[in-house]
């Protein structure tokens, strides 16, 4: 009985290790949804957001897709945006365990002021199967207005944030 259980153990980790290789090596559609989390420099704001991206895999390191997502920033210019851009990564290697380079550059509209500016995302981290964590650098700017006193106050931004990205692919 041991025998058996042990084959069986044997054969899922086998069958295991050989799905994470083929999925490190598809070639075509790939897409992920990534939860990020951040710190707004400057300020005592936190943002988080939720992004999804979906484009081609070429099979030897290279992504590349476009995306969006939904962004919350409490306390700080941007209560609600939607950030729209392009995606480019690379994995320097095609194993199980990937570190990755990855640049996201497009837009990021303010839903409140309907308002957009640039957004730029590059960030580093590290793909195990089809699970990542990755830390980024995100900037977006932009002009954007609001009423005070019945006046149409109007002001331009530059925000700087550090986060921290989890992802997964399929």
């Amino acid at each position: 009985m041991k025998r058996i259980i042990l084959v069986v153990m044997a054969f899922v980790m086998a069958v295991s290790a050989s799905y994470a290789q083929n999925f490190a090596d598809k070639k075509g559609y790939q897409g992920n949804v990534e939860l990020e989390l951040g710190y707004i420099t400057g300020t005592n704001a936190f943002d988080s957001a939720i992004l999804t991206t979906h484009g081609y895999s070429t099979g030897n390191g290279w992504f590349f897709g476009a995306g969006t997502g939904l962004r919350i920033t409490p306390n700080h210019h941007a209560i609600v945006s939607i950030p729209f851009y392009a995606d480019v990564r690379y994995s320097f290697c095609n194993g199980y365990v990937r570190p990755f380079v990855d640049m996201k550059l497009g837009t990021e509209m303010n839903v409140e002021e309907v308002t957009a500016g640039l957004y730029l995302s590059p960030s580093i981290g590290v793909m195990i199967n089809r699970y990542s964590i990755s830390l980024k650098y995100g900037y977006s700017n932009g002009y954007t207005s609001y009423m005070s006193s019945n006046k149409l106050v109007g002001y331009q931004y530059d925000t700087h944030a550090i986060s921290v990205g989890l992802a997964v692919s399929f």
